[in-house]
């Protein structure tokens, strides 16, 4: 009795486990497509996409440290009215410094 108790624990725990990487990973995917198709601030994608601000914040800090995101400009943000970062997915809005480290990268 104790092994099948606690192997469907196991089974249990892994299913809840697969579910929360799938849903990781549609998230982060919904968070790099919205700053790919134009510059915006983390709060317009939290509102956009209805992804919590922290896990945002969270996706950003993941796609920086794979430089895989980069700031496009400093403005105004449309939601807030506060001075903000806009960031970008896109490769064409890089600076040019992170163009190159991506080619350097890339051979």
């Amino acid at each position: 009795m104790r092994t099948y108790y606690s192997n469907s624990l196991n089974k249990a725990h892994y299913a809840y486990k697969l579910s929360k990487t799938k849903a990781f990973r549609n998230q982060i995917q919904k968070v790099k497509e919205s700053f790919f198709i134009e510059p915006k601030t983390m709060l317009i994608v939290s509102d956009e996409t209805g992804i919590a601000m922290a896990d945002v914040y969270k996706y950003v800090s993941i796609l920086r440290n794979s430089n895989q995101i980069a700031i496009a400009k400093i403005d105004l943000c449309k939601v807030s009215k506060r001075l903000s970062t806009y960031l970008t997915t896109d490769p064409a809005f890089f600076p040019m410094s992170n163009q190159i480290k991506n080619l350097d990268n890339g051979s």
